[in-house]
């Protein structure tokens, strides 16, 4: 079997390249807030804000793997620590102290202060997921980190895909940690096209064996080929770094599976629907209810937004949703890629209207996805060779 992989860790999420590309200016930016630790000051807090997708954990693993003279970094995934002493004890097993359960949450606040050093990074990935679990703690948290620490100089660094968190933090925050945390803003646009090239062809470089990934460019011998066939894809698709990663490793497996010599367009095309099927499922799977209906009765009717909206707000629990916020709704499904509006003509010199679609390449997905007889409320979609046909609960 012909082995396409050198390395095939490299297109994991996890790793972490010993250089992180085309994002110079934001992490220039944090380094220039954590030099506050050489003029012996605490640094202000970060907020890093970004899309899922566009570097911003591994830069901040990065920074990590290499914080500056003296300073100890620590990084939490708040998505699974999400509570006050869930971090603390993430910080203290980070440190090398070992902790015992079952205790008081003060007993960890008590480890946790005797154990900080002179000056800390504390990176809290998806901050967001903190903030909203109901026993988080995150105010005490928060005001432990800001008002009751002087032995220590901690800078706390808040990452999240969450745009809104911004306007939370300078606005809805508990009073008594508001003025404290007054977090600088670190943005991480998304990607270009050329960009996410660059970011495949240095991983290419270690993870696939030299000569594999090659390939031609009208006619001529072009080794960019096969990167820029997948970094286009993944940018059209919005998919972004991690889309990138796996999109590359999935068509490196393809590759491996058909016995290729080397990646093929054809390893590429193949790939490429089936991540775009799992990402558009993963997408629809985590939509809430009402998305859900809504793209349903899409998938059903192809209506106008009007059309749309009426047969939404049919239902008399959805009687109050205005159509400024039905709106909102189906922007937010144009931004995940699961609804397109196609222009329609009315007829010679009548104008063009928009119907709203599910693009031709995720009908099946999005059918799938919707057959769920859990649903209270929602369409289900019964899918037949040709049509699906819906049944309403």
């Amino acid at each position: 079997m012909t082995e396409i992989f050198l390395d095939k860790q490299v297109f994991k999420e996890t790793y972490v390249p010993e250089k992180i590309l085309h994002r110079d200016e934001p992490i220039s930016k944090m380094m220039r807030i954590l030099g506050d630790f050489e003029r012996n000051a605490t640094p202000s807090p970060m907020l890093v804000i970004g899309d899922f997708g566009t570097g911003k954990t591994a830069a901040l693993r990065s920074i990590c793997r290499s914080p500056p003279p003296d300073v100890k970094a620590v990084f939490v995934n708040c998505s699974e620590v999400n509570t006050q002493t869930k971090v603390f004890t993430e910080v203290l097993e980070q440190l090398g102290v070992t902790v015992k359960t079952g205790f008081r949450g003060d007993y960890y606040l008590r480890l946790f202060k005797a154990a900080l050093p002179p000056k800390l990074i504390l990176v809290l990935d998806e901050v967001d997921k903190l903030i909203e679990h109901r026993d988080s703690e995150y105010v005490e948290l928060f005001y432990t980190m800001t008002r009751t620490i002087s032995t220590s100089k901690v800078a706390i660094v808040m990452l999240t895909n969450k745009f809104s968190l911004e306007n939370f933090l300078k606005h809805e925050l508990d009073p008594k940690v508001r003025e404290t945390l007054r977090p600088e803003r670190i943005e991480f646009p998304d990607y270009l096209a050329p960009e996410l090239r660059d970011i495949l062809q240095d991983r290419a470089r270690v993870g696939f064996r030299p000569g594999t990934y090659d390939g031609t460019y009208q006619g001529a011998p072009d080794p960019l080929a096969i990167t820029s066939r997948i970094a286009s894809i993944v940018y059209e698709h919005g998919l972004r770094a991690r889309g990138l990663m796996e999109l590359a490793r999935k068509t490196g497996e393809t590759a491996e599976a058909n016995d290729h010599q080397r990646i093929t367009e054809e390893d590429v095309a193949v790939a490429s629907v089936e991540i775009l099927n799992e990402q558009g499922l993963e997408v629809i799977n985590h939509l809430p209810l009402n998305r859900r209906i809504i793209l349903a009765n899409i998938l059903l009717k192809s209506p106008t937004i009007q059309d749309a909206y009426d047969s939404f707000k049919a239902n008399p629990l959805r009687k109050g949703v205005s159509m400024g916020t039905f709106y909102g709704y189906i922007t937010e499904l144009e931004v995940f890629g699961v609804v397109d509006k196609r222009k329609t003509g009315r007829g010679r010199g009548k104008g063009v209207f928009s119907r709203l679609t599910v693009p031709s390449d995720l009908t099946s997905v999005v059918a799938n996805s919707l057959q769920d007889p859990s649903l209270p409320s929602a369409a289900n979609v019964t899918q037949t060779p040709t049509t699906y046909r819906f049944t309403t609960q």
